[in-house]
This record gives structure tokens, sequence and C-alpha cells, in this order.
């Protein structure tokens, strides 16, 4: 707790402990004693924050004891009240005091206040100068066009201007802080390094110097720039400025231009331009220089007429004006000039104007060609070239002239009748264009030899693709023809027809290659016989065949010999002699043959005697080995199947057939013998035989079947019907037959397959499709049935049981109505009775009806409206009934039944009207009632009754309208056709 309050407490304890003693004691001095110690607490406290209010306290509490403390002594009293007086007025002046300096507490502190108040205004001035100042600085560093970097005294970067983000392709938070050397190439850090040192150390740098330095950018590139460097000072710590401009497009125009320079000096004609107002040498390359003899410095600023005759000066200056004139290229075929070493020369000169931005002539730009050596070869080439074409054209093979490229620049007749194009078509077409694509690739690449000159000529064998598409083989010849500086300038090929020489080679390799592979595939061996010595020579093949290797077979036929098994011998021997008999034209023969192992093979030895004497005895034999084991084998496994396959044909009496659809021939068994009605054994198979015996109904079909099964290579399984040989009899055939392919593919002519007597399965299906037609129709008249009943039977016993509930009401109240009623019903059964009894006799169900439409229609609204609340009117056109058939009748008093019976059963309608008018060549029926109604897209509302309805109004060709809505009745609508046909 602070002081000040502290004081306060006591104080006005103080008091008021006094002046509770003096008001309860005796008053005497020694209470009046006690009163300057508040006196004093007060003056001690007079300068306290609670001064005044402690100094009020007591000053009330004294005044309260002064009027109400009792008795004493006057004197004593009179003291005390004195002494209280007293304090109260040091009391007052101590509060005044307060009062006073806390009047210049708070005007200090409002000074205080003020003053800070100024203080943060100006503040906050200063800063927002700042500020401005800042954005004005920042604002114009970027809109100048410099990269500005300011780096302090230990080389790092301090700021940095937006435009070097721009330049070195980095961030500025990046950038600031980071070494200034790391901008620049490493070959530069040392000299930058040292100028960061010279500044810092106060020595003198050159404010404003520029170098050009390579500036690394933040992609690791190297770009060009020209830095400023400034010596800048703030606080007095030593900044550098380098201010960095890109130099890349500079340096880029200045090598341009150094290479154009180099360019126009090193072309070998003259270049030279002229002042366009007084034709004056402003410029000639070294080429002009040795043309005309005369230095560049000593021809520059000065005119023709300075270095040429007269009038040769004048022809040069006529076609200058000229073509400044008129603004265009000129071209000058040949003109002379007289040189000052070299004599007259001839120049092919193009002069061109060179114009400035308003489009008018400043210059004079020509290029001169010394063609003077050119023009004495010319007549010599002439010579040359008539032989060359002489020769060229004349050749008998083909010849042409090719570009680089591939381009025909020349060609002669030879060529273009080997290829069979014209020689214009040639022109307009490539090499690589009737090349093969096989040998294209190869041909390009001795062409890219060639051109490289890692080849000076080169011949290959190379095929053509003629203008009919069919193949020429060629023997190519090429050699290069290069320039005066050995570029390639045209290819010479020379063209050799060896089609005929290629498809004979190609014959021979394809032979040999067959025997090659046809011994390698087949497990062949060849064998070559010394008749005379009995020595043989045997390859891998015949020895690998029995087991052997190569070097363990002796070179005697005693080995073959060895080979053969016991049992063959005879069979071989009797075949061998035959055929050195000369009896057989070829040796052929197979036998068992022992292995090395002893297993036994079978093996096809074949051959022939290839040299005989002049007496015809043999000298030399040769021949093939083979081993046949698996064929053997398969031929064996081949024929048990066969077999089995035959007896299973034969058990399930499936007939088979084998046609070859080229020659007609047929193969079929005994099973398909029978089922088309010929005997086994006196008749011949053929195809057309069996398509004679396809019902002529089918046979289109059948055939067609038979060729989409041919082309798409599908099955055949087109059932069909044939007749037999008697043509007594049909009978249902099932094919399932295929046409026969080789390995390739190909087709072979052959169609093969089985049959199927299918007649017990299609006479058992028709006389399930009979049934079923019998079955629809059952089921059709069990429908009609069913409607009939619903639409009266059911509404009439409807109608008798509402009858006798209201007669059950009246037999008590009123019998002879009733009674009434009760007759009226048991007739109205009794005609039930009739109408149910003419469904079980259908003939007499129709004649039970009877009697005008009309009189039916009101018979039905008598029917339902006796004894009920509903009212039924019947309106009818007369002689209706001559243009409606009976049925038309029957299906609308139907119909009409179920309406009227809807309404009195369902809406609880008290009026009802059924109508009956023709109109527009229909009948119309309608039926309204005013009862409830109902929604007609309701479900509910989808009985047997309605569904009758519209089942009945079908039949009449028409469709039943209903109209109907809650508590707005119901309508019936029909329309029926009403025509001829139906009157009758």
């Amino acid at each position: 707790m602070p002081l000040n309050m502290i004081g306060a407490a006591g104080v006005s304890l103080a008091v008021a402990g006094i002046f509770v003693w003096d008001s309860l004691t005796p008053l005497g001095y020694a209470v009046s004693m006690l009163y300057p110690i508040p006196l004093l607490l007060t003056v001690w406290l007079g300068s306290q924050r609670f001064a005044m209010a402690i100094g009020l306290t007591a000053m009330a509490l004294t005044l309260v004891g002064w009027w109400l403390s009792p008795g004493g002594s006057e004197s004593q009293a009179l003291f005390n009240r004195s002494l209280t007086v007293v304090l109260v007025g040091i009391c007052l002046g101590l509060v005044r005091r307060t009062i006073r300096d806390r009047a210049a507490l708070g005007q200090v502190a409002e000074e205080r206040s003020t003053a800070a108040r100024r203080l943060e205004a100006l503040v906050t001035s200063r800063t927002q100068e700042l500020e401005r100042s800042e954005e004005k600085f920042r604002r114009l560093l970027e809109c100048a066009p410099d990269a500005i970097v300011v780096v302090d005294r230990e080389g790092r970067i301090v700021f940095a201007s937006a435009q070097t983000e721009q330049l070195i392709g980095s961030g500025l938070r990046e950038l600031v802080g980071m070494p200034a050397d790391r901008l620049v190439r490493e070959d530069q850090r040392d000299v930058f390094l040292a100028d960061c040192k010279a500044m810092a150390e106060g020595e003198s740098f050159g404010s404003g110097e520029r170098r050009d330095i390579w500036l690394r950018r933040a992609d690791g590139r190297e770009i060009p720039v020209e830095a400023t460097v400034r010596l800048l000072r703030a606080a007095d710590e030593p900044l550098l400025s380098i201010a960095m401009r890109d130099i890349s497009e500079r340096r880029r125009v200045a090598e341009r231009e150094a290479l154009l320079s180099a360019i126009i000096d090193n072309v070998p004609d003259m270049i030279f331009i002229k002042d366009a107002n007084d034709l004056r040498f402003v410029l000639l390359n070294r080429a002009g220089e040795q043309l005309v003899g005369y230095s560049r410095e000593r021809l520059i600023g000065t005119t023709d007429f300075d270095h040429f005759p007269k009038w040769q000066a004048e022809h040069f200056v006529a076609h200058d004006r000229a073509v400044l004139r008129d603004k265009q290229l000129c071209d000058i075929a040949e003109e002379r000039i007289q040189t000052r070493f070299r004599g007259e020369r001839i120049l092919h000169t193009k002069k061109v104007p060179i114009l400035d931005e308003t489009g008018e002539p400043r210059f004079l730009l020509g290029i001169s060609e010394d063609i003077t050596d050119r023009k004495g070869v010319e007549e010599a080439l002439r010579l040359r070239t008539e032989m060359f074409t002489n020769a060229f054209e004349c050749a008998a093979i083909g010849k042409a002239l090719v570009s680089p490229d591939g381009r025909w620049l020349q060609v002669n007749q030879a060529l273009c009748d080997l290829v069979g194009y014209s020689r214009h078509e040639m022109l307009q077409l490539t090499f690589q264009d009737i090349t093969h694509p096989d040998d294209l690739e190869a041909d390009l690449d001795l062409v890219a030899r060639m051109l490289s000159g890692e080849i000076r000529t080169y011949q290959m064998e190379k095929r053509y693709v003629h203008q009919t598409g069919r193949l020429v083989w060629v023997l190519l010849s090429v050699s290069l023809v290069r320039d005066r500086d050995g570029s390639p300038f045209f290819f010479i090929a020379q063209i050799q027809d060896i089609t005929a020489s290629k498809h004979a080679e190609h014959a021979l390799r394809e032979s040999q290659r067959r025997l090659q592979l046809s011994l390698e595939n087949s497990k062949q061996g060849l064998w070559d016989w010394n008749v005379q010595t009995g020595g043989v020579v045997m390859d891998r093949g015949w020895a690998s065949i029995h087991g052997y290797r190569l070097a363990e077979l002796p070179d005697h036929v005693s080995a073959w010999q060895q080979t053969i098994c016991p049992e063959d011998r005879p069979l071989v021997e009797a075949a061998l002699t035959n055929h050195l008999a000369g009896i057989t034209a070829f040796y052929d023969v197979e036998y068992r043959a022992v292995t090395k192992t002893g297993k036994r093979i079978w093996v096809n030895a074949r051959g022939k005697v290839q040299e005989r004497d002049e007496q015809g005895q043999p000298l030399r034999m040769m021949g093939t080995v083979q081993d046949v084991t698996s064929r053997k084998m398969v031929e064996e496994a081949l024929r048990q199947s066969e077999e089995r396959l035959r007896l299973v044909i034969a058990a399930s009496g499936m007939g088979m057939w084998d046609f070859n659809m080229t020659t007609g021939l047929a193969v079929w068994n005994q099973e398909t013998c029978l089922m088309l009605g010929y005997d086994p054994q006196n008749h011949s198979a053929h195809y057309d035989l069996w398509e004679s015996r396809i019902h002529p109904d089918d046979r289109e079909r059948v055939l067609a079947a038979i060729r989409q099964a041919e082309r798409d290579d599908i099955l055949f399984t087109e059932e069909h019907r044939i007749r037999r040989a008697d043509n007594a009899h049909i009978r249902w055939l099932a094919p399932f037959g295929r046409f026969v392919r080789d390995e390739s593919g190909d087709r072979t002519g052959r169609f093969v397959g089985v049959f199927v007597d299918v007649t017990n399965r299609k006479e058992t299906e028709e006389t399930l499709r009979a049934m079923q037609r019998r079955l629809v129709r059952l089921v059709r008249k069990r429908e009609q049935l069913s409607r009939d009943l619903h639409d009266s039977t059911i509404q009439s016993l409807f109608s008798i049981g509402l009858g006798l509930s209201e007669c059950r009401e009246l037999m008590k109240a009123r019998r002879g109505e009733a009674g009434k009623i009760l007759a009226r019903q048991i007739q109205h059964l009794k005609q039930v009775i009739h109408e149910v009894r003419g469904y079980i006799e259908p003939a007499g169900r129709l004649a039970g009806v009877g009697g005008p439409i009309a009189g039916q229609l009101r018979r039905l609204a008598e029917e339902f409206s006796q004894g009920r609340r509903c009212s039924i009117e019947v309106a009818c056109t007369p002689n209706l009934d001559e243009r409606l058939s009976p049925s038309q009748v029957q299906h609308l008093i139907h119909i009409a039944r179920e309406a009227i019976s809807n309404a009195v059963r369902h809406s609880g309608g008290r009026r009802c009207l059924v109508s009956l008018s023709e109109g527009d060549g229909e009948i119309h029926l309608t039926v309204d009632d005013d009862g409830t109604g109902f929604h007609t897209e309701s479900h509910d509302h989808r009985g047997h009754g309605l569904r009758n309805m519209a089942v009945r109004a079908e039949e009449l060709g028409s469709k039943v309208e209903l109209l109907a809505k809650p508590s707005g009745g119901c309508r019936v609508f029909l329309r029926v056709p009403c025509t001829e046909a139906s009157a009758s």
C-alpha cells in the first residue's frame, strides 16, 4: 500500500480517536495536548497525494466535536475548540496549497503531452518525407537502363536495383549480402577484389571509370557488360557504386560488321560502293584492288574519270545513273574495262541502288566478276561438250549426270529405255525416286562417302523400279566431278542392265539354297561312290543319321553295307543291281538300317549313276540317304487312325464325303450312298450327282453357303433336303464340311465333310411347332371366353345380386313390390343361364342374342336401373343394325354393359346417358355419368373391365377414349368404322 494512503488513514484514525475521547472523558490539558499530533501529521502529509482529503476529514471531525462535545470547564472547552479552529485553518491552508500544486502539476502534464504530440507529428512527417524520397529514388533506379549495385568495404552487395535482377537472373533478396566477386568471371575476380581493397584503403580509384567485364548469371551463362564504377561515401563509410549495361548486342553488331568486312574482302569478285550524288568511290574490296590495279586508299574519294579512259568512264557513269534513276537492279552480262596492269578484261557486273529511309538512293553497290578466262575456256568447252554429248547420247548403256542431291541433270536414251520413263519425266525425278527401297540406304551411304572424299568411285548392283512397276537389276558405276574449289559438282553414272544375269544367278542360288535347306530339314545325307574302286565319300548328314561321327566311318562301300538290316539286304541289293545294269532310271529303296547303338531306323536311299565308260559300265554314282523313321511311324499311326475313324463313322451312321471341286470327282462312304438312295456297289460317286439330289427349293441356298464357306474359309453347316434316288422320299441332312487348304493357306480344291440324317429331328420340330400354334389358339379362345364371361355373365350376376339385396329390404314393408322385383330377377337369372349354355355350345351363343341393338341397350338400362337411384337413359339412331355385323353388335353391347356397370357400382352417379349414333361413316358409342370420376393415369383403375373394353375396341379396329377427372364424372367414347364389309 502507498505511503500517502497509510498516512491518510493514520491521520483520520488519530483525529477520530481524539474526538471520541474528548466527547466521553472529562476535558483536560492531557486531551488538549493530543490535538497537535494530527496537526503535525497534516503538515507532514500536506505535500502528499491525499493531503486534501485528509485535511477535509480532520476539519469535519473537529467541527462536529466542537458542537457536540459535552461538558467540562468552559475555559477548557474554549481552549479545545480554539485549538480545533486553528487546526481547521491550518487544514484549509494545506488544502489550498494542495489544490494549487495539483493545478501546477496538471499544467505541466498538459505541456508535456503537447510537446510529445508535436514531436510525434514531426517524426511522422520526417518519416513520410524519407519514404517519399526513397520511393522516388527507387523509381529513378527502375527507370534507369543500367543495372546498379552498391558494394561495401568487405566487397558485399548492400543494394541492387530491379534491373540487376533481370540482368543476373536472381532475386534481390539473394543478391543483397552476397559477395560481389561471385558475379564476375573467375579470371577477372582478382582485379575486382584489388579495386575493392584500394577503395577501402582510401586510394584514388578514378570515379566514373568504365570497364568491360564478363558477368556470370545465375543460370551459369556469361554475358559481357560495360561497368561504370563510382566511389560513394555514406556516413563516412566508403561504398562502391557499379552501373552495369549489357553490351551483348553491341558485341554482336561489331562482330557482324567485322564478319561482313571480312566476307567482302574475301569475295573473289570485285565489290565497290559509290556515293549516289557524285558517284565517288566510298568502298572497294581486295579483289577490286587486284583487278583495276589501284589501292583502295588511292581509289576512294575519286570518280571513274580519274582512272579510266573517257569513253569507258562515260559508259560506267551512264549505267550508274540509270540504276539510280530506275531504282532497280541492273545486270550487265559483259562489259570491258581497261585495267592498270592486266590490260583489258571482260566483266560480268551487277549494280543495285541502296536506298535511305525516305526511299531515295544513297549509295550504288556494284559486284563485278572477271569472266575473261571463262570466256576463253567457253569455246574449248563447247567443243569438248559436243564430243561428250555425242559419246553420252550414243552409248549402248545408260549414262547420266546426277546432282549431289540426287536430281537427274542429264540422261541418255539408253537409260530412259531401261527404266521406262521419257527424258522429260526423268529430269523431274531423283535417283532416289526410282531406286528400290531395300537398295536405297546402301546407295546413299556410298554417295555420302564419296562426297566426304573417303572414296573416289564406287560400283554396286542395285534395283530400279520400272515405270510399269517391275524391277530392273543394274550394275551402277559412279564417279564424282568436283569444281575448282573441290566442291562436289555432279556425279557421272554408268548404268548397265544385268536383269537377265541376276535372274539366272538368283535361280541358281535359290536352287542351291533349297537343296541345302532340304538336306538340313529333311535329315538327309549325301554319298559319292566310286563303283570301280569301292571308295565312297559320305557327309556329316549320312554319318549323323547312322549315329556315327564322320571320322569314324571308313571311306569304303563296306561301311554302308554293314549298316543294312540283314532282313532287308536282299531288297537293297536287288534295287542297286537293277539300277547299275540300267534297268531302272534311278536307285530308290526304303529299308531298315542299324545305327551305331544298335537301334533300327527306316531310311530312304536314292541315287543315280553319273558316269559310265564306253562299254556302259558304271564308274561313279551319287545319291542321298534320308531318315524316314518318323514318317513311317506317322504312316502307321495314320493308318490306324483312319481305321478307327472309319469304324466310328460307320457306327454313328454319318455319311462322309471328299469332293474335288476342280474335277468333280468324289469319294464317299457307304452311309452316304444309303442316304442318297444309291446301291454302294452299282454307282459312281461324283459331285454333280450329289448336287442333283438337293431339293430344288434348297439348291440355291445350299450352293451359296458352299461358295461362302470357300471364300471366307468357314464351316459349311447349311441344313437342307435331298431327294432320294427313287424320287419318292425326302430326307433332311445336316452337313459339317470345310474346304482344305495347304500349309501356305492356298486352296487345294478339296471339299470334305460329313452328313448327319436329321429327318426325324425335323419331323419332331414340325410337330412341336404345330402343337405350339394350337396352344396359342387355345389361349386366345380362353382369353375371349374370359372377356365374354366378365362382360356379360358376371355383370348380369352382379345386377341380380343388387336386385336381391333390394328385395330383401322390401320383404317386410312392401311384399307386393318385393315379389315383382323377385320375379324380374328370376327372369333375369334364366337369361344368364341361357347365356352360360351358349358359351358351352358356341354355335348357339350368338343365336341366343337377338333383337336390334337399340332394344338390347334399353334392356341393359332397365336391368341396371331397377330399384336403384341411378337413372339410365338411352339415345339411339334408328336402323344402325344394317351398318353393323353381329360380332360388332356383340362387342358394342359388352362395352356398353361394362361402362354402365362401372357407372352404377363405382361412381355413385345419379344419372347415366348411353348414346349410339352415326357420323362421318362411323358408329359412335358414348356413355356419360355424373359420378365421382377418377384419374385416368392411375393404375388403380386399370382392372379387368377396362382391359376387356380396350381389347374389344382393338378387335373393332378402334380405341376406347376415357375422359374423366375426380368429382367430374366420366365419359367412355368409342368410334367404330362402318364399312360395306361390316354391313354385309
